[in-house]
């Protein structure tokens, strides 16, 4: 198995979960992928295609890159919107600003 099959499949999982979508019949029709597909996605059976990634990742409204990250569900925190929001709208020399801080915020907070 593959490690990338196993965050799509665990990312499927969770959006499922989420939205209250308990079988692939439930997710074909919220994304047109067929029930055996997702089925086949979420025990690491089969890769999915570039078309397949696009159909759930309109269907659950995500991005098709963040159903590939292995901590996509950080990725649903309005808070990370803005903050990227805010970032892009930074001019490029307050960017390394912004950086500095976040890595310094990391590195010396206690979890």
């Amino acid at each position: 198995m593959d490690e990338l099959q196993q965050v799509l499949a665990n990312n499927l999982s969770r959006l499922m979960e989420e939205r209250h979508l308990s079988s692939g019949l439930a997710v074909e029709s919220v994304t047109g992928v067929s029930r055996a597909q997702v089925n086949n996605i979420k025990a690491c059976r089969h890769s999915a295609t570039i078309e397949t990634l696009s159909k759930l990742s309109e269907g659950f409204g995500v991005l098709p890159w963040a159903l590939l990250h292995p901590a996509a569900e950080l990725l649903d925190d309005p808070r990370l919107a803005a903050l990227i929001d805010a970032f892009e709208r930074t001019p490029e020399s307050g960017r390394d600003v912004i950086l500095q801080v976040a890595e310094a915020q990391a590195r010396y907070s206690v979890p």
